[in-house]
């Protein structure tokens, strides 16, 4: 007959206690063993990091969104001052807004930070997934349900009108300046201010380790433009072509190559020329 449980819980607790009182009790050493005692914090290396990673001032965590991390690299002071102010400059000085000028935009309106924001966001989201043509975006899906979208058109209720003002008139430079006199300066004219402004908060995020690596990126551009490069050896094409300076995945700092070369001392430059 199979056993009664209650008995074999029983004979499992004689023979736990039977194999606690038969094991050898363990001396207890009297005194404390040399060299024992609290442990010691451990000092921190001396000289450069081993290895990468976010500075103090980085204070983002898992449960950030993109636009987080947006706003750590382009602040809003910037985006106000660099794109929303020298924009309406520029719509302003070209007559947007005033019904008694010749304009092509009577009903424009001054852009606002939170305005700019959704135009660059639909850039964004152009670039990966885009249309035949953005227009087609702001049509009800009712009407277009290949590329119509009703939440684009519920979020810019301006529309396509708005869209044409904002590539007519968004600019990050002072509209005010000659464009002729300034590239000849600066090829980067336009977008000199966003450029120093990204690589200062690339600094500021990140504390490199003991390694980095120097290499050089390409950003693919198919449009025309006098700043693009002619590129057969990369799979990503013509583009915009840059050097920089990497830790773990993270681009710490980058020239693009229509900038001065820096010097290097000793009165020699980067490129030994």
């Amino acid at each position: 007959p199979p056993p009664n449980p209650a008995e074999a819980v029983d004979d499992i607790g004689d023979a736990d206690d039977e194999a606690s009182t038969s094991a050898p009790k363990r001396r207890k050493r009297k005194g404390k063993r040399k060299g024992r005692g609290k442990r010691k914090a451990r000092a921190k290396p001396k000289g450069p990091r081993m290895e990468g990673g976010p500075s103090p001032e980085f204070d983002l965590d898992v449960h950030a969104t993109p636009k987080d991390f947006f706003d750590l690299m382009i602040t809003p002071e910037f985006r106000q001052k660099g794109m929303v102010d020298t924009t309406n400059m520029r719509a302003a000085m070209e007559g947007a807004g005033n019904k008694q000028s010749e304009t092509n935009y009577p009903n424009f309106t001054p852009f606002d930070v939170e305005e700019i924001d959704a135009h660059i966001g639909l850039m964004f989201a152009n670039g990966l997934h885009p249309w035949p043509q953005l227009e087609w975006a702001f049509h009800s899906q009712a009407d277009d349900w290949l590329f119509g979208n009703d939440a684009l058109r519920r979020r810019f209720p301006r529309g396509a009108r708005r869209l044409r003002e904002f590539r007519r008139f968004f600019c990050m430079y002072d509209p005010r300046i000659h464009p002729e006199m300034a590239r000849a300066q600066d090829e980067l004219f336009k977008v000199r201010d966003f450029l120093d402004h990204l690589g200062e908060q690339c600094k500021k995020y990140w504390e490199t380790g003991q390694s980095v690596a120097i290499d050089e990126q390409t950003l693919g551009f198919q449009g025309r433009h006098g700043s693009k490069l002619r590129i057969t050896y990369k799979r990503v094409g013509d583009g915009f072509q840059c050097d920089c300076v990497c830790d773990d995945g993270y681009t710490f700092a980058f020239r693009f190559r229509h900038d001065e070369t820096p010097e290097s001392g000793h009165g020699l430059s980067a490129t030994g020329e």
